[in-house]
């Protein structure tokens, strides 16, 4: 429920700082992750409230912290492994967006490749009840068009299928570099979280 308040509020075009740090206080958890990664080496500050702390990390950072909290919480019976490869999945398609040349933040895409994994539930029925743009809905179920590549190309990395790369042209090098970055990234997320 917070999650949703949250990021229904920073769908807004003027999202309402006060509201989100509300509703983060209400959630003694979700406030202990929030101060916890604000004030982690990864992002470097020392702060102490939590409007300070959503200020600082502004829309962008939010809604991936609010998404990755919320997957955190879902996956409490589920492995480890499971979210640190929605993680990874999540960096490395934000990081394709460039090289696919979307305009899309595909973090979001990249998280939510594995949510029936997650709820062990029928995809379809899951993206129902989830607010999110078409295009990505129709990527994740059926695999089509500039985002479904997207999605692809990851199932293609995380099974090394490097045959599977000749059908893209890309630069693989620069690619892989990303990748990689996507797996440091999320290796150090994961723990702070």
């Amino acid at each position: 429920m917070s999650y949703n308040s949250i990021l229904k509020e920073l769908n807004k075009d003027n999202p309402n700082f006060r509201k989100i740090e509300k509703i983060i206080k209400q959630d003694l958890s979700m406030t202990y992750s929030l101060l916890r990664l604000v004030n982690s080496a990864a992002y470097g500050y020392n702060i102490n409230s939590i409007r300070q702390g959503i200020v600082l990390l502004g829309i962008d950072r939010l809604k991936k912290w609010s998404l990755l909290y919320s997957f955190k919480n879902l996956s409490s019976n589920k492995p480890d492994i499971l979210l640190k490869t929605s993680l990874v999945r999540a960096y490395f398609a934000e990081s394709l967006k460039t090289h696919l040349e979307i305009e899309d933040d595909l973090f979001i895409l990249g998280m939510f490749s594995l949510i029936d994994a997650y709820l062990d539930r029928d995809l379809e029925d899951i993206l129902k009840q989830v607010s999110m743009k078409t295009e990505f809905k129709e990527a994740l179920i059926s695999g089509e068009g500039k985002l479904g590549d997207v999605l692809k190309i990851i199932e293609i990395y995380e099974k090394s299928n490097w045959k599977e790369l000749k059908n893209f042209s890309l630069n693989h090098s620069l690619i892989f570099e990303d990748y990689l970055k996507a797996i440091e990234k999320a290796e150090k997320i994961f723990e702070i979280t």
